[in-house]
């Protein structure tokens, strides 16, 4: 007898769903930071991708599943926006091109060791706590925001 269909099934619209929102909202939310300030955008960023995380781990639907890929999307494409003006900003403007570069092996490195570690705790402790632990992350960046606020415009 087959098992009912569960909305990890469906995962490849989650990444639909991303990926759209990437294509569509990056143009869109570079300019968020410059208009709330970088603080606010880094607080937003994170609270969207915790949110999103936790969605995802407890996702009951495939509309559920859709709603966490936008939302995690749209933080994700604010942050790496609102991060590489951070970078720039505290860049001196004789070093601004080699702050450039290292943010450009940064973020797509941080993205790689994010997926091996994410996967073998799948192997580890299953879907649900690889998110719990994900979104726990979100909560930590928010924290260290938090902290660093007045750092920060």
């Amino acid at each position: 007898m087959r098992r009912p269909p569960t909305p990890r099934d469906n995962i490849g619209w989650f990444y639909v769903a991303s990926g759209a929102t990437s294509i569509l909202a990056r143009p869109l939310l570079g300019k968020v930071s410059d208009t709330i300030g970088r603080r606010r955008a880094l607080l937003a960023c994170f609270v969207l991708q915790a949110l999103a995380l936790l969605m995802l781990a407890y996702a009951a639907n495939l509309i559920a599943l859709m709603i966490s890929g936008v939302l995690y999307m749209v933080g994700l494409a604010m942050s790496s926006s609102t991060t590489l003006a951070i970078a720039m900003e505290q860049a001196k403007p004789e070093r601004r091109g080699r702050a450039m570069a290292t943010f450009s092996i940064a973020l797509p490195l941080s993205n790689g060791v994010g997926a091996l570690v994410c996967g073998s705790l799948v192997q580890w402790v299953g879907f649900f706590w690889m998110y719990a632990i994900a979104a726990a992350i979100a909560v930590g960046g928010l924290l260290i925001t938090v902290v660093n606020r007045t750092r920060l415009k």
